[in-house]
């Protein structure tokens, strides 16, 4: 299994601002079990998935080529990076940086 760092789980806004909250009531036994149970649930639910993806099917294929060729023609190589780097910037920014929804 890989390891990060806890803060970057995404466990939910509600239970990310309990955790937050309460912290000095919160065991470190209990937090770890909690860790454990929601990395265990997300290792579950992505072999379920990949299980299931059908990776062979041929007009899956065809429409990531397409999809694929697409972007090539309209995304720049540089823009790409940039995107990418983007990407990965946000899926890993704490959610306390990101803006409201409510």
């Amino acid at each position: 299994m890989l390891e990060h760092d806890s803060s970057l789980l995404a466990v939910g806004i509600d239970a990310r601002q309990f955790i937050d909250n309460n912290i000095d009531n919160i065991s470190p036994t209990q937090l770890s079990s909690f860790i454990r149970s929601v990395m265990s649930f997300y290792e579950k639910v992505t072999a379920k998935m990949l299980a299931k993806f059908p990776f062979n099917d041929q007009i899956l294929k065809a429409l990531v080529e397409d999809v694929l060729h697409l972007c090539d023609r309209i995304v720049t190589a540089n823009d790409r990076v940039k995107l990418k780097m983007s990407s990965g910037t946000f899926q890993l920014y704490p959610a306390s940086g990101l803006p409201s929804f409510k």
